[in-house]
């Protein structure tokens, strides 16, 4: 039997950066300065800068889509507690071992 020959892991080409994470990334960015502008306000990010704000997060994004169109933009809570963790259980197909058919299931990986 011969040896098997290692080769070098492929270089992939990096994705480009979403609209989205470069949205994220600003507000990160934005943070320090929102703290003390809009601490406690939701903010809507769009091309690095912030475009709306207020109180509710749903109010401030239909803003923001009224102005810009339905582009990807970032909406935040401004402030310096870290985000809520929410769980959100979701649906997995098995297979049902008695038949062919399907089953849907839940599945939640909290436990």
């Amino acid at each position: 039997m011969s040896e098997s020959e290692m080769l070098p892991a492929p270089v992939l080409p990096t994705p480009p950066e979403t609209k989205w994470r470069r949205e994220y990334r600003a507000f990160l960015k934005l943070q320090p300065q929102l703290l003390a502008t809009h601490r406690g306000k939701y903010v809507a990010v769009h091309e690095g800068q912030v475009v709306e704000s207020g109180d509710d997060n749903i109010a401030v994004a239909m803003r923001a889509y009224e102005r810009f169109g339905y582009v990807p933009i970032y909406v935040q809570l401004v402030t310096d507690e870290p985000p809520e963790v929410i769980r959100i259980p979701s649906p997995r197909l098995l297979e049902n071992i008695r038949g062919p058919l399907p089953r849907l299931v839940w599945y939640d990986d909290s436990e």
